[in-house]
């Protein structure tokens, strides 16, 4: 290897791998210093980065990028309704069959185009997928609807490869699906919006590929991310600032939380949640009806009258519901129902004049009978 006084490691948060630690320890023997640049300083396996480097510097934070304009905010949508709550766990991340099964069913892709016409219809998009497989169907899905879609992975060809992002640079291709090509380094700054189709556990593909629509481009005021699992849920905005330990404690069970947020019922923008309706759209949060102390505690109810009681006060809540979003409902097409929360189904139905076989066949699309 060529000498070297100094030595730059790129996308640094990988340099814990054995081939980097070959590399680095070579260049340490010789004597050279090492900096490492990266914008997602932490790795999924918790591994800190103070195996490699002795210090940290952090010259601006990702809220400071936003105010000086160096790189776009975004609008997070979470258009999805798969909850990743019941998919196990490999090598610190989800399991990949338990996602596909989750995302390759017919619905998932009719939400997903219904998303992409709402939040960003004709506008240049890269999709993460979960796998090879999952990106190709998802480019099929988005052809079928008359939309021009390639896929790239790991496999295509130079020569494929470099034609379809050509083409992409040129705006000839609207949507570039992909498996783990596209996230780090992919700069094409009239991408105006990314779908996160998959899900994930790594704070680092979250933030890499939601990155791909932070680049600076003529009248591009922000990008839009529609995240189709609760990806958001997990990671917050991703121009939120990062907390960095070099040596992380591996005995703590979870990482630092995210800001709380909260999800519109009716666009699905993500919005602080200390906000009582949504700024995007002027959503009013649903209301609650708080329990209520029995006074008699000494009364025994029987299971009829118990029941009664709840179906009175479920009955106070939908028609809460329904004054609250009956504007918003007016407009709903078959369409939109992917998008109605769970706890909302029942309201709609009684909006609409719905039978129950209707609110059953609903919860059973989801999974949540």
């Amino acid at each position: 290897m060529p000498d070297a006084a100094i030595v730059f490691v790129d996308e640094c948060h990988t340099s814990t791998s054995k081939g980097y630690q070959d590399v680095i320890n070579q260049y340490h023997k010789k004597g050279s210093f090492i900096i490492g640049l990266t914008a997602t300083p932490f790795r999924t396996d918790k591994k800190g980065l103070g195996l490699v480097y002795d210090d940290f510097v952090q010259p601006i934070t990702n809220t400071e990028l936003v105010e000086q304009k160096a790189v776009l905010p975004t609008k997070v949508y979470g258009a999805g309704r798969i909850s990743t709550k019941k998919f196990k766990t490999k090598m610190g991340e989800f399991d990949s069959a338990d996602v596909m099964r989750a995302f390759d069913v017919n619905n998932v892709y009719i939400n997903l185009i219904a998303n992409y016409k709402r939040y960003a219809e004709n506008l240049q998009t890269i999709v993460f997928c979960q796998n090879v497989e999952h990106s190709i169907k998802t480019r099929d899905c988005f052809r079928e609807n008359d939309y021009n879609a390639e896929h790239i992975d790991a496999d295509t060809t130079d020569i494929d490869r470099d034609r379809i992002i050509k083409e992409y640079r040129e705006g000839k291709v609207q949507i570039l699906c992909n498996y783990g090509i596209l996230a780090e380094g992919f700069d094409v700054p009239s991408t105006m919006c990314v779908i996160i189709n998959c899900a994930t556990t790594s704070r680092i593909k979250w933030i890499q590929g939601c990155g791909r629509a932070q680049r600076l481009f003529k009248d591009k005021e922000y990008g839009i991310i529609i995240d189709m699992a609760d990806n958001w849920a997990r990671f917050g905005s991703p121009e939120s600032d990062i907390i960095v330990e070099l040596n992380p404690d591996l005995k703590k069970k979870k990482e630092a939380g995210v800001t709380p947020i909260s999800l519109c019922e009716n666009c699905s923008f993500i919005f602080a949640a200390n906000l009582n309706k949504c700024p995007e759209c002027g959503w009013k949060k649903p209301i609650k009806t708080p329990k209520q102390i029995q006074e008699e505690m000494f009364v025994e109810l029987t299971k009829k009258e118990q029941a009664e009681i709840k179906r009175q006060d479920k009955d106070v809540i939908d028609k809460a519901n329904i004054e609250l979003n009956k504007d918003a409902w007016s407009k709903y097409t078959k369409d939109d129902w992917p998008r109605l929360a769970p706890e909302l189904i029942s309201a709609y139905a009684k909006f609409k004049n719905y039978s129950y076989g209707w609110v059953y066949n609903q919860r059973k699309e989801r999974k949540l009978i």
